[in-house]
C-alpha cells in the first residue's frame, strides 16, 4: 500500500461512468490506500465524478457542502493526475 499516495487513508466515492474500467479504478484506488465508500456522508473526503453521475449522490454532495462539510470534488482527468 502506497502511504505517500494522495488517496491514502481517505474515504472516496466514485459516481458516474468513466473512460477507465470501473473495476480497474477501484483496484487502483485501493492499491493507493483509499477506503472506498458507497454513499456520500459527512465522512466522505473525496468524490470522483464521471459522466452521468448518480443524481442522489450529487444532491447529497451539494447539501453537505452547503452545510459546511468539505468534500473534495475530482473529475476523471483530476483522478488520473493524482493517481500517478
Amino acid at each position: 500500500m502506497d502511504q505517500s499516495s494522495y488517496f491514502y487513508n481517505k474515504k472516496v466515492i466514485i459516481t458516474g461512468t468513466f473512460r477507465i474500467n470501473r473495476d480497474d479504478m477501484h483496484n487502483l484506488l485501493t492499491s493507493k490506500g483509499a477506503k472506498l465508500v458507497v454513499s456520500v456522508t459527512t465522512a466522505t473526503e473525496i468524490i470522483i465524478i464521471g459522466d452521468s453521475p448518480g443524481p442522489s449522490k450529487i444532491e447529497k454532495l451539494h447539501y453537505l457542502k452547503k452545510g459546511g462539510i468539505n468534500i473534495e470534488v475530482l473529475y476523471e482527468d483530476d483522478f488520473r493526475e493524482k493517481i500517478d
